[in-house]
């Protein structure tokens, strides 16, 4: 096999995935004869695997055009899914086309079922949705993934997830309401969205009920990257508060820290101990 047939074959199996091409070798043939006949009818068996052959020679314009036509005028219902699916695919991938992308896995969205399919797509079109600078239609699409299936073991990942988003876009009170469900009704996920939710806390200035969620977070988790940056947290509200000497000691004992950022913190808070209140 020749190298080029043979970069060929791993571009079709890395982009498209599995289905109708097996080996990639259905798509080789399906190229070869649409040299001697032309571009194949979408509604033609091997139309798929003549897209796929398009991909994988370095024409992924061509391609997603192929993809979508079959998606469209193709007699086979399990075809048409497939091409969406790889249409969304070299979008997102290839053209760098997020939103072209998305309306693909919208449109296999709307002609979907099952629970588990309809979270993955939910939760894939969210992400579609971050890259296209859309924060707060991703988190409604996170939410919407985990209710869609809330019996996936991602749907506490997924409520998390549209916490942190909407919290990320400054949507303070809805970040909140859907932390809250997080610790309700994913306990092994409370250790993360009470982190997230002091976080919300410490940003709004109420140092206080941010302390509160701080100790929440390290009382509930043993992840030690969630540990260490909530007893970080937990610092720097002892220290807003004035007490610097638990603020110190706190410091001192977090073993995860970045010396720069260990050295820097201590020194801050032994000079605004020694140097007294003003």
């Amino acid at each position: 096999m020749s190298h080029a047939l043979r970069q060929r074959l791993s571009a079709i199996r890395r982009f498209v995935g599995v289905g109708p091409v097996v080996g990639g070798a259905l798509a080789v043939v399906a190229f070869a004869v649409g040299l001697v006949w032309g571009v194949p009818h979408p509604a033609a068996p091997w139309a798929l695997q003549y897209a796929d052959a398009a991909l994988g020679s370095g024409r992924p314009d061509q391609a997603v055009q192929m993809y979508e036509q079959v998606a469209r005028r193709h007699p086979d219902a399990t075809m048409r899914t497939q091409a969406r699916h790889r249409a969304a695919l070299v979008y997102a991938t290839q053209l760098m086309r997020p939103d072209q992308a998305r309306h693909q896995l919208e449109a296999l969205l709307a002609i979907t079922g099952m629970p588990t399919a309809r979270g993955d797509l939910l939760e894939s079109i969210g992400e579609l949705l971050l890259e296209e600078g859309q924060p707060e239609g991703a988190a409604a699409r996170f939410q919407g993934s985990a209710k869609a299936d809330p019996e996936s073991p991602r749907a506490g990942e997924r409520l998390l997830r549209a916490g942190r988003t909407l919290a990320a876009s400054r949507r303070d009170k809805q970040a909140e309401a859907v932390l809250r469900r997080v610790v309700r009704d994913h306990p092994e996920l409370k250790g993360h969205a009470e982190l997230a939710r002091a976080n919300l806390k410490l940003r709004r200035g109420k140092i206080e009920q941010a302390l509160a969620r701080f100790e929440a977070a390290i009382g509930s988790t043993y992840d030690p990257d969630v540990l260490s940056v909530a007893r970080l947290g937990r610092t720097t509200c002892l220290e807003r508060l004035g007490d610097l000497d638990s603020a110190l000691a706190e410091l001192e004992e977090i073993d995860d820290i970045d010396a720069d950022v260990r050295v820097e913190r201590e020194a801050s808070l032994r000079s605004r101990r020694w140097s007294g209140p003003r």
